[in-house]
């Protein structure tokens, strides 16, 4: 995050007001220059640096998105409201028709962790999967969105023409300005590339509708989990919206589970801390360290 912010300072501080540059063979100067900001104060607009110039003739506005080459997350926490941005009306369809490609893939997952597995935490407890976007494949939770599609949700992904209304009119400098948050270019940079000059930049910038062409889109399922270690922890990560929960059974004085997969969106983690709350107690289950063969109904959804 802290390389992506220190992108977008080196933008922003190539273009002091005055500055010119040369775009499609005429001369500009800079009359405004800043990070949008939503006007509602939630969440973050698609642009990233906006310009405003003027020629001997004319006025532009280049309202830029800066994508780090090294990032594979294009929309990375999901709510409904996004996901009906930018899959439309049918999104519920969308939706099913990913997760069902990959439906057995979710019944081979650990839910458990007794011990530390990559970054989930020793402790941990799998609540189930948010849905994300990328521009890469992601893994056995992970597949291709539909290629007659891509263009369409790539442009609403990196553009954000149907962002909510403070997102898309956001402040730049304390002012509002009318589809600022509303991103046209794109900039791609390496993680700690600095350009040496404002038209080096605008030399580097292109038109999204031209970077989409082609290009490839990824959906992916990325669990969502909840600490129960230490004693009393109930730690989860960021009450997330699920495109598939567990819930979390007392059956006979064992654990089980059912994963549901009918309800994208309307179920968050916290929900599902719930519910688990009610088993764990039922069980005498204080942390992970408690979860063994007797009081378990798969003793296959552990990693120890």
């Amino acid at each position: 995050m802290a390389d992506f912010i220190n992108s977008e300072k080196d933008v922003i501080e190539k273009f002091p007001v005055g500055t010119n540059f040369i775009l499609n063979g005429k001369t500009y100067t800079v009359s405004n220059i800043g990070k949008p900001s939503p006007s509602n104060g939630r969440g973050e607009p698609k642009t990233d640096v906006y310009i405003k110039a003027n020629s001997a003739n004319d006025e532009i506005e280049l309202k830029i998105s800066i994508k780090q080459t090294n990032a594979d997350f294009l929309e990375n926490k999901m709510t409904k409201d996004r996901i009906i941005q930018v899959f439309g009306k049918d999104w519920n369809i969308v939706v099913f028709n990913c997760i069902d490609s990959i439906r057995s893939n979710f019944y081979n997952k650990k839910l458990i962790f007794k011990a530390k597995s990559g970054r989930v935490r020793e402790g941990s407890m799998t609540l189930g999967w948010r849905f994300e976007i990328a521009n890469k494949n992601q893994g056995e939770l992970s597949g291709l969105l539909p290629l007659d599609k891509t263009p369409q949700y790539y442009r609403e992904v990196l553009s954000g023409d149907n962002l909510e209304e403070g997102k898309r009119n956001s402040k730049v400098n304390g002012v509002v300005i009318q589809n600022s948050g509303v991103a046209e270019y794109i900039l791609e940079v390496d993680k700690n590339e600095r350009f040496p000059t404002a038209q080096e930049i605008i030399d580097n910038i292109e038109l999204i509708n031209d970077y989409i062409i082609d290009k490839k889109l990824y959906f992916t399922c990325k669990a969502s989990n909840v600490l129960i270690k230490p004693a009393g922890t109930r730690k989860v990560e960021g009450n997330r919206a699920l495109s598939v929960y567990l819930k979390w059974i007392a059956d006979n004085g064992r654990l089980n589970y059912s994963l549901n997969f009918d309800k994208p969106f309307d179920v968050k983690g916290q929900d599902v801390i719930g519910c688990l709350n009610v088993c764990l107690s039922q069980l005498n289950i204080i942390t992970t360290d408690n979860i063994n063969n007797n009081n378990i109904s798969n003793p296959n959804i552990i990693h120890s």
